[in-house]
């Protein structure tokens, strides 16, 4: 292994780490997302289905 080369594991762990904060970012986006009438994304009947159905694949 040459001096400038980084160690896998270090490597996969700032990978790791840099995918939990990217999804955690678009979680938090994705939960304060408002309609012009000051509705939350989650409300709509459209969406609770939606959401239903992602549930159900767990």
């Amino acid at each position: 292994m040459r001096k400038h080369e980084i160690p896998r594991q270090h490597r996969r762990n700032t990978y790791a780490i840099m995918i939990v904060a990217t999804l955690a970012i678009v979680a938090g986006r994705i939960a304060v997302v408002s309609s012009k009438e000051g509705d939350t994304a989650f409300l709509s009947a459209n969406d609770r289905s939606r959401w239903c159905t992602v549930a159900s694949g767990f």
